[in-house]
């Protein structure tokens, strides 16, 4: 009865068991491995790797850097410039605004857009500070600073 036993398909594959058991028995640690130390080389081998390319991106490309083309940049640089104060910066802003400018630093360069005819009625409510405005920015230097 054993000998059909071990003819049979079923037989042979439980007699083999063992020796498939024990074929990955390599690949299990043992006791006392230090396996916490090797996913812990893992672990900063890719923390190394990340700044490595984090450092790379940053030093050879605009990641990280701020973009020196910005117009609200350049808005806010060139109000400093004229030395305009909080109130008539967001009054340039609302002008600018109402005239849909992608870029509103052209407020310094067009002062045909201080004109009443291209201010919203509340902006021409305050026409006269938007001429204060207008002639602050487009004032001639004084003399002797060219």
């Amino acid at each position: 009865m054993m000998t059909a036993y071990c003819l049979s398909p079923a037989g042979l594959l439980l007699a083999e068991v063992s020796r498939w058991e024990s074929m990955g028995g390599g690949l299990r640690p043992k006791e006392g491995d230090n396996s916490a130390w090797e996913i812990l080389a893992v672990i900063g081998g890719c923390a190394v790797l990340a700044a490595a390319v984090w450092w790379l991106l940053t030093r050879f490309t605009d990641i990280g850097r701020a973009r020196p083309n910005s117009p609200r940049k350049l808005f806010a640089e060139l109000c400093s410039a004229h030395g305009l104060d909080a109130a008539n910066r967001r009054l340039l802003a609302k002008i600018a605004r109402w005239q849909r400018l992608k870029h509103p630093a052209r407020l310094f360069m067009e002062p045909e857009r201080f004109e009443t005819v291209n201010l919203s009625p509340q902006l021409a409510a305050s026409r006269e500070q938007v001429e204060a405005i207008r002639k602050q920015i487009f004032a001639p230097p004084p003399s002797g600073t060219e």
